[in-house]
Order: structure tokens, then sequence, then C-alpha cells
């Protein structure tokens, strides 16, 4: 899924089709399912390498600029790109296998979810909570602004760049963890944790796994490896 703002004021679905590979469409209330059953043939060409164009399964949704939105969108089998809006409230994504960016962007909230792929957020501001799961990819967050964010990733890195936040929970199971806020870390309770790895606070190597207890917000860091 692609989404972007509309240049005329309309909402906008496009997506390729042909008679062999069909996307049906139904309309719901509220709700708009765009269903693709990819068929899957072996050809054996001695000499020949045939691949698919991915672009070919690019949904793009078009969105004017003057309606407030709640997005919830479920895909088993995709990436997920949105930047330059902010008239969204509500934005939840899901997808079984996919990479995740968004650049741009201003929401209420923000729910990402996907099962192997990167998920990546520049320049976004979310006046709620943003949680961000992946079971098998890294996860970016760059000049985000954000009430509290909870991230997780089975088997990645977690790096976080310009971050403003009260509270900020980032864990992974295999991954290094590097963390900077805007905000003085003064006003940060730190914890941190790692079963097989080092820690850094303010650039110097520590063991203690606690630091600044009065901090008015909290940092907590956790990698098992």
């Amino acid at each position: 899924f692609i989404i972007r703002p509309s240049t005329d004021g309309s909402i906008k679905v496009t997506y390729y089709t042909t008679e062999k590979d069909d996307v049906i469409v139904t309309e719901d209330a509220d709700t708009l399912t765009l269903l693709n059953e990819v068929e899957w043939f072996n050809n054996w060409f001695s000499g020949f390498n045939f691949a698919i164009n991915d672009d070919f399964y690019d949904v793009y949704v078009y969105l004017p600029t003057t309606v407030v939105y709640d997005l919830n969108i479920d895909t088993s089998n995709g990436t997920f790109d949105m930047n330059d809006l902010d008239n969204i409230e509500i934005l939840y994504f899901n997808t079984s296998n996919g990479i995740i960016t968004i650049d741009n962007v201003t929401t209420q909230v923000m729910t990402l979810d996907t099962s192997n792929g990167t998920i990546r957020l520049t320049d976004t501001t979310i006046v709620g909570n943003l949680e961000a799961d992946t079971s098998n990819g890294k996860i970016y967050l760059t000049n985000v602004v954000v009430d509290d964010i909870d991230c997780y990733t089975s088997n990645g890195k977690i790096i976080a760049v310009s971050v403003d936040c009260d509270d900020i929970k980032l864990r992974t199971s295999n991954g290094s963890i590097e963390l900077t806020l805007i905000a003085d870390k003064a006003d940060y309770e730190v914890k941190m944790s790692t079963s097989n790895g080092d820690m850094t606070y303010d650039g110097i190597g520590v063991t203690s796994e606690r630091f600044n207890e009065a901090g008015q917000y909290l940092a907590d860091l956790h990698t098992s490896n």
C-alpha cells in the first residue's frame, strides 16, 4: 500500500489487474476490501530466468488533505509507504510480510505490525502513542515527536535518533539499541539491560542498569543479545 495526498480533492485507489490476474473489490459501509489471489505456476525453461515485478501489486491510495481519516489497513503480504499527510487521526497497519516506511506524517495514534520487515519512521509527529512491532527486522526512528513509544523486534537492531517523547520502551531479543533524545537526559530515568552485550550511557561504557531514578520520564531499553 502506498498512501499519498490527493492532488484533485478526491479519494482515489489505483491498482494493477488483468483478466488472468483479477482483483476482487468489495465495499461495505466504511470498509474497502481488495482481494487478489495470485496463482503460481512452475515453468521450467533452460537458460531463462523469470521474475515478477512487485510494482504490479502495489495499491496506490490518494487521500484529500481536507478530511480527517482513521485508517485501518490489513494485508497478508505487502509493504506500506506513507508520506506528506497531516490529517490522519488513527493509523493502524498490519502485514505478515513487508517493509513499513512513514515520512512527514502527523497522527494522533499509530500502530504498526509486520512479521518480517523493517519499520522506518522519519519526520513524524504523533500526538498520542506509537506502537511498532516486527518479528524479524530493524526499527529506525528519526526526528520523531510523540508522547509515548513502545517498539519491539525479535531479531534486529533499533536505532532512534532525535526523538522527542515522554516515555520510551525499546526491546529486541537479538540486536543492538541506540537512542538519542532531544530533551535533557536529566529529565529521564534510564533503565538498561542486556543478557549478552555491552551497555553505554552518555558515550561511556557502564555496568549499572539504572540511572537518574528521580527523572520525570522513562527510557526503558532491553536486549537479550
